[in-house]
């Protein structure tokens, strides 16, 4: 499996990072009266991160084999997983 990193992608994910970062920092900011850096690009980093660990689950097909499986398990479906 090859892995191709888009640039338009990375580009539009780098910007909402920042954007989000900021949001954070600015909520910070008024709630708390100090500039916390280091926490909003962590927050918004650990967010990101998250979202693609689910991208990458659902690529695996995780999900399609939990409700394969649920189906089958309440008798909705009868077909085999290579069908489903």
């Amino acid at each position: 499996m090859k892995i191709v990193l888009q640039r338009k992608e990375f580009l539009k994910t780098t910007v909402w990072i920042s954007l989000l970062a900021v949001g954070i920092i600015i909520y910070y900011q008024k709630l708390y009266g100090i500039f916390l850096l280091s926490d909003g690009l962590f927050l918004s980093g650990l967010f990101f991160f998250c979202m693609g660990l689910f991208r990458f689950v659902c690529h695996l097909g995780l999900f399609d084999s939990m409700i394969y499986g649920t189906k089958r398990l309440f008798g909705s479906t009868k077909q085999d997983f290579v069908k489903y």
